[in-house]
Parts: structure tokens; C-alpha cells; sequence
């Protein structure tokens, strides 16, 4: 599934986001922000997977 692929591959930024954070004092602004993108990232494709987990149920049930 595409979205699962995403968020897999926003884990694996979300890590590398962390490392560079903890070595790189000097961009510390920099890998926060993109912290707080990859989050804020993967909160979306979250929603759009509970969204469409939500429809399929519906769908099911005949509504």
C-alpha cells in the first residue's frame, strides 16, 4: 500500500532527522523544523488511512 510505504519511509527520515539533530548543533533550527514536518506528515496519511478504514467499514455494513 502506498501510504504504508510512505510512513515507512518518513520513519526512516524521522531517525536520520533525529542523528543529524544530536550531532549538528549548529542546525539545530533547521532539523526541528523538518521534525515537525515529517510529524506533522504522518499525522496526515494517518488520518487519510482511518478516514479510508472508515469508509470501507460503511461500505461493508451497507451504508
Amino acid at each position: 500500500m502506498i501510504i504504508m510505504d510512505r510512513i515507512e519511509i518518513l520513519r526512516l527520515q524521522r531517525k536520520k532527522t533525529f542523528t543529524n539533530l544530536s550531532e549538528c548543533k549548529d542546525n539545530r533550527a533547521k532539523w526541528l523544523t523538518e521534525l515537525m514536518d515529517i510529524d506533522d506528515e504522518m499525522d496526515e496519511l494517518k488520518e487519510i488511512k482511518h478516514k479510508a478504514k472508515l469508509v470501507v467499514c460503511q461500505n461493508e455494513n451497507g451504508f
